[in-house]
Order: structure tokens, then C-alpha cells, then sequence
């Protein structure tokens, strides 16, 4: 696939490397934007050409208590007649509004009529943490209060990828998906990640956006941080703080030689992506502002740009002090004394979190097609005199490229690099990424000889339950972490105020990468990233933020139990104690949402030359909330004369994989322990259907026919080459469900051959929503060096009659969310003679 990508080059390889000519730029095809200043691309353009501010008064129970009273709300929002009534009531009001954008976006670009199959549109979101149902204050999180409906609402719809799905859903897309937390760096990640799908040939097309809403918890959460702005938010000037806004925005994503094929109207062109973490604090930014200094020169390396070639900045600027003052020393570190036009569009829409990026690249792609940039308002004061700001309105200039800049909490920063048809071919180094390290946390012990060491002699670690507070009729066993110490796993990391959720993340990925860095030298910590799939929040987190909300409403620590429910927030831990400087990215999901990580990870490896190595992780924990809510949802292994049948066993722990380029690996003389030959993903089609109710039909909504299954493996078999059309050992998601595993093992039966080794771990650790399937990946790599393991597999693992015959060559990994996304990894062995390589001095 990836040669079907390259124009005529005769660029020969440089050292490991695959080097090629490859057009890289990615065309604009259309564009859709929703927010307080204009519910089209037409309408926001008119507003910032007229200096035009969302941003108002902002009424609710107990704002009259809060230093902020000024937000940038929607107030003439309502779905047209595209949308059928029920959805209003369905739908949060996010998701009304990025489905608004989304179809926007689609319907001015044509291409669901250019003739395009649905799985080969991808679609990628970022929102800041939330489904946007907004918990109230009569919610209590215990088992006499628990409904279906309640489960339903708080584990199916209030969360990320929620927006993700019924959109897809909506406009029938099919393709590879994703939904990015990362605070307010989400849409921008997003936007990166469909770029990626594009140029390595997961997808012909991606839709990339977000939406966020303002809720009033939020809005209290941001006020008791001391975040907010008493008067509507003037970056780079007074300064005091942000002020916040909601809207939707989405862009059509398109190779340009596609674009141009098929005459699309190109409304701009994107040549560069970069990100990093600041690696310093989950709020405060890094005041030297490296870490978006980094992400800002990544970004313009990936474009083949110079810093003297960008016109325009539209800069994150959100209003608070510190922020605008770290932007600032980065644009004077990256440019030296010729800074160019710099605005901010967070006076015009308000802060709007995740969606944040996405609306301001709308907005900077519009305003270039037009030929002017927009204003910076409420600049009263010139705080950095030596920019200009373009105070107060517009200026007329065509600006051939720009940056779209995002710094935001977690310290993770994005830079989108977007230009014109003119702007410049970009040369792509194509490596292979392998696998160098491995940690884990599991009922078995925590690194895998420890594991396949307990298997010898113990079946699984699913057991009697024995943790407070954990009681459901229907089933009381589980796959618990037990004996776990996280002061004797991490010593040096105070335990204050860490999850259970986060010690696993953390422990597993210390120990990754020590067993990645215990050969050759160390990885550079700029050129180290940080990706995580986590399904669920944490369950103590939850329940404290739901205990603050029955308290005082405005309560200072309010903000504080909010933060810590934020996915992000795991992220944001394991790059400081890490020190991880590199690709940042947290990514929500259902079951294999570790795996959607690992595959993104692989995707950014492969293809940005900024980035040396990514440590993934995917963390679970069985906590009472999380119990309640599939207990409730039917999820659970139920009572049939006396037997447990047709359900889940839940399962916790963490794994982290060390995933690094292939020429990083050689040079610092470490170990490669197998190569990754391929990744795919797909969304099963269903009827569309905004009304799925948990008591009724199946649990998990999917295609049980296994037609969007099937697709996904034979796209992976494409990419990874006709040797893959008969996998050594095939390691899949089975939870319990009969409908669902009859699904899996029908479809796969279907693909490759019936006598194929095939099984699940989830028979050994219950199941593991994020870290499942990497779990599976970790236990496939060991039986590729271990003849042992691969014994224990036989025996404890594998369907039967389908053993492996040999340590395998060729490992396939599979996974499917209770929402029909379907992924899939295949890994070849690194031949055991040419796992360790000789040192090589660093350049």
C-alpha cells in the first residue's frame, strides 16, 4: 500500500532507513466549525474580520461565588433539519454540535459521493475528557442507586469516545478511529494521527475534529484551579487568566494528489506535525517554554520548512500569565529577532478545550483563503512589545504558511503546520519499529518470566473477589492484582495522591523501559514519547469528584477531583516521572483501546523522524463503580445451576511496550524483540440507531456477521504481505459473551485456516479492557523466544486442537470494543541471532 503513496523517486535507502521523495502535503477538502461567533466557515470569517467576540456573561447555580462570570456560549445553537428530533434528547450537547461540524465538513468536501468505501474513511476526534453529560448533584455512586440507565450513562456515553462512534455511526464511516484526551491538545493530536493514517495508507480520507461544551462543573473546576479570568480573557496582554467557550470543529483530510484527482475544492494544505510533552507539571506550564519550542521546531522539520518560511503564527495564547509568557520565550527561542505576525483567536471563541485546535485551524485556514489574519482582541497592554500582536483587528496579508499552536495542560504541546498547493514536497524517512522492552503489573507478577513462571502451576489469577466495597450477586470473581506495593515498585515516586490506576501505569512502564535501556545506551529523553489507552477513569477518582458534587456546590477542591478523573492526567504523570520530552498522546476507548494506542504509536514512529521511541501503556483496575456499571449493563458472568456461564470476568493491571525505530535501536546497541509487520482497524456497520438501550438485545453493539472484522484482517494482511495470510499464533479478545466470541472465532475460521493456533488470555486475567490486548502481545512475543511460554499457551490459553507447533514466527493480535471497533497488530520475530547488536558510537 505504502508504494502505491510514492511518486517517481530514485533516492536510494540511507543506512536502515527506507528513504523516499513521498508528497506529503494532505489536502483540506472541507471544512466545518461551530461556535458562538458563526455556525459556518462563512460566518466565523465574517465575525473575526469584524473583530467579533462570543464572549459574555455567564449565568448558573453558584457562579455568583466565582472570580470568573464570563464565558463564550452558544446561545443560538440548535441541529437543523438534517437531524431527526430524537437526537436533541439523546445526544449531549456536544455531541450535537460536533455532529453539526462533522456533517458540515463531509458534505463540503464530496467525499462520501466520491465513490470511496466506508472503511476507507477514518475518523479521529479530540475532546478534553468527557461525554459532556454533566453528572448533577443527586447523583450517588452506590448499589441501591445503581440502575441500567445510570451504568449506561456514566460508563457508555460519559466518555470520550462516545462523540467518536455516533458521529461515525452517523455519517457511515468505517475506517480506523480514534479519540484523543489530552486536555485541550486533543483535536490537534487528532488531526495529526489522520495525517499519519493517510500518508502510510490506513485510509484514502479521515475526518478530524472535536467538540466540547461548556458544563457547568467544568466551569466551576477551571474557577476553583485559579485558571479564569474575572473579565473576558486578553491574551498577551492583561493576562489574568482564560475564559471559556465551547464549539465544534472538523476538516476533511485528503492525500492533495487525491484531492486534486478528483477535483476536489482545496481549502488548504497541512505540511507539518509535532508534538511533545513539557514533562514538568499536570497545570503549571513549563516556564522556560521548551517543550512548545520543541514542538513548534518538530513541526517545521516535519514540513520541510525553515522558520523564516512561516508568515503567521496563530498561537495557543489562551490569557493566563504563564501560558502566554512560556509561548512567548518559545516563538523569541524558535525565531530569534524576526517573530511574525502572532494572534490569538481565544478572545474571539473562548477557551474550548479539546476542541480547541480544530476550531483555531478552521479558522486560520479560512482567514488565509481570504487573505487576512485575524485580530488579537482585548490587547489593552503591551506585555512583549518586541510582537506584533495585531491588536484589535484584522490586517490584511496572504500568508503562504502558518502555524496552528496548542499548549495545554498535562503539558503536552501540538503544532499544525498548514500552507497552500505551492507549499513544498516533503521527503519522508519510512523506518521499521520494533519492540525492545516490556513491563508489566499483572495477578501473576510483574515482568513476563514472572508470569509464564505462576502459569506452570496456576490456571489464571481469576479469583474470589476480596476487595472493599465490591459486591455484586451475579458474579464475585475477578482477575486481581494482589500483593501489589507500588513503594516497593517505584521508591523514588511519592504515593500521595496516586490511584491505584496510575501506580499500575507507572510501575509497568519503569519497567519497560528499564528492560528496554538494560541493553545498549540510553534513550534520548527530547526524542522519547509517552502514549496510553485507558477505557475507564479511575474508580476512587470518580467517586471522590462525585463526593465533592453532593458537597458544597463551588467547593475550592472541586476543580482538583476533576482534574484527577482526567485521562490525561495519567499521561501527564508517566512523562514527568518518566521524563518523557517526546510524543505525547492519551487516547479513550472500550476494549483494545491499548491496542489503538500501540498501532497510533507505531504509525507516529514509522513516519516523523523527531520521535526515537514510544513507551505504551494501558492500565485497567477493577473498582466498585466499575463493577456496579457492568454488573447493571449484563456484562457479567451470571449464575446457571451453579455454574458461571456467558459473561465477563472483569480483569486489572497495566503493560507497557517499548516501541522504538529501528535505526535508534541498532545505533545505541540494544535488543529487538520482535518487529511490528502491520496494524489495521475498522467500525462495523450497523443501522444507525442514537437510541441503544443497554436492557434490551445484546450488550455490545456490534455487526454479528463479522463483516467490519473481516475487513480489518484482510487490510492487515495487505499491509503486512501474503506471509500473514497464515499467522503462527493468533491471540484474540474473547470476554465471555457467546454471541460475541462466536462472532470472533467464526470470522477468524473465515480468514485463515481452521487449524490456526487461536485463543485469548482473557482465560488467564479476565478481561481487561485497555490492557488486554497488550497483554496478549506481551504473552505472543515471550512464546516467540520461549518454548516454555508457548507450552503454557497450549495448555491454558488456546482453543482446542489449535496448538502452536514451535516458538512462532508471525504473531497476530486482536481486538473488539463493546462498540464494534475493530483492531488489529501483526508482529514478526526478530531472528533470535540478531536480537542484540554490536554498539555504535551516538552521532
Amino acid at each position: 500500500m505504502v508504494a502505491t503513496l510514492l511518486s517517481s523517486s530514485t533516492a536510494s535507502p540511507k543506512e536502515e532507513l527506507n528513504v523516499f521523495a513521498v508528497d506529503a502535503r494532505i489536502a483540506v477538502t472541507g471544512t466545518g466549525i461551530c461556535t458562538s461567533i458563526g455556525n459556518s466557515a462563512e460566518e466565523v470569517v465574517e465575525s473575526l474580520l469584524a473583530s467579533r467576540s462570543g464572549i459574555a456573561p455567564f449565568a448558573g447555580d453558584g457562579v455568583e461565588r466565582m472570580v470568573s462570570k464570563f464565558a463564550a456560549i452558544h446561545s443560538r445553537f440548535e441541529l437543523d433539519h438534517r437531524f431527526r428530533p430524537g437526537l436533541k434528547q439523546w445526544w449531549d450537547r456536544a455531541t450535537q454540535m460536533g455532529a453539526m461540524a462533522a456533517t458540515d465538513a463531509v458534505a463540503r468536501s464530496g467525499i462520501l459521493e466520491s465513490g470511496l468505501e466506508r472503511n476507507r474513511i477514518g475518523m479521529a476526534i479530540g475532546v478534553s475528557g468527557a461525554g459532556q453529560f454533566s453528572p448533577n448533584r443527586d447523583y450517588v455512586l452506590d448499589a441501591a442507586t445503581i440502575t441500567p440507565e445510570i451504568a449506561e450513562l456514566l460508563l457508555r456515553r460519559n466518555v470520550p469516545h462516545y462523540q467518536l462512534y455516533q458521529i461515525a455511526r452517523w455519517l457511515n464511516l468505517g475506517g480506523p478511529m480514534t479519540a484523543l484526551c489530552s486536555a485541550s491538545a486533543g483535536s490537534g493530536i487528532a488531526i495529526g494521527n489522520g495525517v499519519r493514517w493517510l500518508l502510510s495508507g490506513q485510509a484514502d480520507a479521515v475526518v478530524a475534529g472535536g467538540s466540547e461544551a461548556v458544563m457547568l462543573l467544568n466551569f466551576l473546576g477551571f474557577d476553583t484551579l485559579g485558571l479564569l479570568s474575572s473579565e473576558p480573557c486578553s491574551p498577551f496582554s492583561r493576562c489574568d487568566g482564560m475564559s471559556m467557550g465551547e464549539g465544534a470543529a472538523y476538516v476533511v483530510l485528503e492525500r492533495l494528489n487525491d484531492a486534486v484527482r478528483r477535483k476536489a475544492d482545496i481549502r488548504g494544505v497541512l505540511l507539518g506535525f509535532g508534538v511533545t510533552s513539557d514533562a514538568f507539571d499536570p497545570i503549571q506550564f513549563d516556564p522556560t517554554g521548551d517543550g512548545i519550542r520543541r514542538a513548534m521546531t518538530s513541526a517545521i522539520e516535519d514540513s520541510n520548512l525553515q522558520p523564516n518560511e512561516i508568515d503567521w503564527i496563530r498561537a495557543s495564547g489562551a490569557g493566563g500569565r504563564d501560558q502566554d509568557a512560556s509561548e512567548v520565550m518559545a516563538l523569541r527561542s524558535v525565531f530569534g529577532g524576526s517573530i511574525p505576525l502572532v494572534t490569538s483567536t481565544e478572545a474571539n471563541f473562548g477557551h474550548c478545550n479539546g476542541s480547541g485546535p480544530a476550531i483555531g485551524l478552521v479558522a486560520a485556514i479560512e482567514m488565509q483563503r481570504c487573505g487576512w489574519i485575524p485580530p488579537t482582541l482585548n490587547s489593552t497592554v503591551q506585555s512583549f512589545p518586541d510582537i506584533d500582536f495585531v491588536p484589535n483587528h484584522p490586517r490584511k496579508m496572504v500568508a503562504k504558511n502558518f502555524l496552528s499552536t496548542t499548549a495545554a495542560f498535562g503539558g503536552t504541546n501540538v503544532v499544525l503546520v498548514g500552507g497552500n498547493q505551492e507549499s513544498y514536497r516533503v521527503p519522508i524517512e519510512w523506518d521499521e519499529v520494533v519492540v525492545s522492552g516490556m513491563g508489566l503489573v499483572s495477578g501473576f507478577g510483574c515482568a513476563p518470566s514472572d508470569v509464564a513462571k505462576r502459569m506452570e502451576t496456576v490456571d489464571s489469577f481469576i479469583g474470589p473477589i476480596d476487595r472493599n466495597g465490591i459486591d455484586a450477586p451475579s458474579c464475585m470473581r475477578a482477575g486481581l492484582v494482589k500483593n501489589f506495593s507500588f513503594r516497593r515498585e517505584a521508591p523514588s515516586i511519592p504515593t500521595r495522591g496516586l490511584d491505584l490506576l496510575t501506580q499500575y501505569s507507572v510501575s509497568s512502564a519503569l519497567k519497560a523501559l528499564s528492560d528496554s535501556e538494560s541493553h545498549g545506551q540510553k534513550i534520548d529523553r527530547d526524542r522519547l514519547g509517552v502514549v496510553t489507552g485507558i477505557a475507564h477513569t479511575s474508580g476512587t477518582a470518580l467517586e471522590k469528584l462525585f463526593e465533592e458534587i453532593r458537597g458544597p456546590w463551588a467547593s475550592p477542591t472541586i476543580g482538583r477531583a476533576l482534574l484527577n478523573k482526567g485521562r490525561f492526567l495519567v499521561t501527564s504523570r508517566l512523562a514527568n516521572y518518566l521524563n518523557c520530552r517526546g510524543y505525547n498522546a492519551t487516547h479513550s476507548g472500550g476494549i483494545g483501546c491499548g491496542q489503538v494506542a500501540l498501532n497510533q504509536a507505531y504509525e507516529q514512529l514509522r513516519q516523523s523522524s523527531s520521535t526515537d521511541a514510544i513507551v505504551v501503556v494501558a492500565a485497567d483496575e477493577v473498582s466498585r463503580t466499575k463493577w456496579m456499571f457492568a454488573d447493571q449493563l449484563g456484562w457479567l458472568a451470571r449464575p446457571c445451576n451453579n455454574n458461571l456461564v456467558d459473561g465477563m470476568f472483569l480483569g486489572e493491571g497495566a503493560v507497557a511496550i517499548v516501541l522504538e525505530r529501528k535505526s535508534t535501536v541498532m545505533k545505541r546497541g540494544g535488543r529487538i524483540l520482535a518487529t511490528i509487520a502491520a496494524a489495521s482497524s475498522s467500525l462495523d456497520e450497523l443501522p444507525f440507531d442514537a437510541s441503544f438501550d443497554a436492557k434490551k438485545g445484546p450488550p455490545f453493539q456490534l455487526d454479528y456477521q463479522g463483516t467490519g472484522l473481516e475487513s480489518a484482517l484482510r487490510m492487515a494482511i495487505d499491509r503486512g504481505g501474503p506471509e500473514f495470510a497464515d499467522p503462527d499464533l493468533f491471540l484474540g479478545s474473547e470476554c465471555g459473551l457467546k454471541e460475541v466470541d462466536h462472532r470472533e472465532r467464526e470470522v477468524i475460521d473465515r480468514v485463515f485456516s481452521n487449524a490456526m493456533a487461536y485463543g485469548s488470555t482473557s482465560k488467564i486475567t479476565g478481561v481487561q479492557f485497555s490492557s488486554g490486548s497488550l497483554f496478549s502481545l506481551c504473552m505472543g512475543i515471550s512464546a516467540m523466544h520461549d518454548e516454555a511460554t508457548c507450552e503454557i499457551l497450549n495448555r491454558k490459553a488456546l482453543a482446542s486442537g489449535r496448538t502452536i507447533r514451535g516458538c512462532p514466527d508471525k504473531l497476530a493480535i486482536l481486538a473488539t470494543s463493546e462498540d464494534g471497533h475493530n483492531v488489529v497488530t501483526f508482529l514478526r520475530r526478530q531472528d533470535v541471532n540478531n536480537i542484540l547488536f554490536e554498539k555504535e558510537p551516538l552521532p
